[in-house]
């Protein structure tokens, strides 16, 4: 099953709600870091409530659950450096916004790309139910 042919739409739309939460402006940056972690990690958390519905029929072999196993704790890993840039950003007296928005592009496109790999391995019908919630 080719992840492209699922929705690329989801992708695009969360890069652009990614981008446009940082050209916002200085002023706003930390809130809109949030958003952006937040809106991250509703479509992740979904993915993956998704994936372990799946998972407890039978249908995912071991491989398979591994390889989002690696993946979720790569976004988690990548979510974790994004709010540690986001506290530093909050404490330092002269904000690196280039700083954050390299901490927070990370961690978007590991989500992204859980959300692809998840998408890949269900099955239509399983997809199918998970669209609306991305």
């Amino acid at each position: 099953m080719n992840h492209r042919t699922l929705n690329p739409g989801i992708f695009r739309a969360l890069a652009t709600l990614f981008a446009l939460t940082l050209i916002v402006g200085c002023a706003n940056l930390e809130r809109n870091a949030y958003i952006a972690i937040g809106t991250s990690s509703v479509g992740v958390e979904a993915a993956r409530a998704a994936f372990i519905d799946y998972a407890n029929t039978g249908r995912v072999r071991q491989q398979d659950f591994d390889k989002v196993k690696a993946e979720y704790e790569k976004y988690q890993a990548a979510m974790a450096t994004a709010q540690q840039m986001i506290a530093a950003y909050k404490a330092n007296p002269v904000p690196d916004q280039t700083a954050l928005n390299n901490a927070l592009r990370p961690a978007s496109e590991a989500g992204q790309a859980l959300i692809a790999l998840i998408q890949s391995l269900l099955d239509a019908p399983a997809n199918a139910k998970l669209k609306p919630k991305l």
